[in-house]
């Protein structure tokens, strides 16, 4: 039985997959599909994932973690880990080096937010995210622009720029409210227009993204990734970071990123 330490989940839509790394043998970098029925254990403990470079080459590193999936030394070693904290108001690394960037809006159900994204993450971005509709409002030079304008729509039209997965979880399944969508995008896009630079301002093209995601017909069981925990069941897709999951008759869910740092046994 192979164990594998997991350096990265990939949800683009269709089939989840996950770059993971053979434990004993760490030259050794593969993709394994979850496709059909899977089985694996989820052993105790959290691991440093390293860095996964431009070019697919991988800092190895497998320090023991309480939180996230790097430790400080490599967390530190990744310039872009910082832009996470960005707030519009100044740049913390002194030289942007963050290029382009999109704002955007979003729905979840019938939840709007509001976000940013490398251009060239787009709309990976938002079908990594769960979103059901999505359109670019705004293009910016740097993402220091594009999170100053964000910061702005959140603070004046009190738009939430965050979508927590506990929340998100309870919406898999509303299909009423996911059929509000569009019309929220247009109402609230018509209300802040003004608020964009005109220098940046982009017409509304909002994106349907039902076909990246699995069809929940019902609230499903959300399963929390624990130490010792036993996965087994039929993978039938995803739904942004929520891999769907038939065990026997129930449907469940789990968070893919979850699984990001640990060390799984397939079996």
């Amino acid at each position: 039985m192979e164990h594998c330490h997991v350096l990265k989940f990939v949800n683009s839509g269709a089939m989840p997959e996950f770059i993971v790394r053979q434990i004993g043998n760490f030259e050794s970098i593969k993709t394994i599909k979850f496709d059909g029925i899977v089985s694996f254990k989820v052993m105790p403990g959290r691991f440093c994932i390293g860095n996964l470079m431009k070019n697919n080459s991988h800092k190895y590193c497998f320090n023991k973690v309480s939180s996230g999936y790097q430790c400080n030394d490599c967390f530190k070693q990744n310039p872009y880990n910082f832009c996470a904290f960005c707030s519009g108001t100044r740049c913390y690394l002194g030289k942007k080096i963050c290029g382009e960037h999109f704002v955007y809006l979003a729905t979840f159900a019938n939840v709007l937010k509001v976000g940013v994204t490398s251009i060239r993450r787009w709309p990976e971005r938002v079908i990594e995210q769960g979103a059901d509709f999505a359109s670019v409002i705004s293009q910016t030079p740097d993402g220091l622009e594009a999170r100053r304008i964000e910061s702005e729509i959140k603070k004046r039209f009190n738009i939430t720029d965050k979508m927590y997965n506990k929340y998100k979880s309870h919406l898999l399944h509303r299909k009423d409210a996911r059929e509000l969508g569009k019309h929220i995008l247009q109402t609230a896009y018509a209300d802040i227009v003004d608020a964009i630079p005109a220098t940046t301002k982009l017409d509304l093209d909002i994106l349907d993204l039902s076909e990246n995601y699995t069809d929940i017909e019902e609230q499903p069981n959300v399963k929390e990734i624990t130490d010792d925990m036993q996965v087994c069941g039929k993978i039938i897709g995803t739904k942004g970071n929520f891999i769907v999951m038939k065990s026997g008759a129930k449907t469940e869910v789990f968070n893919g990123y979850d699984l990001v740092g640990r060390v799984i046994k397939m079996e």
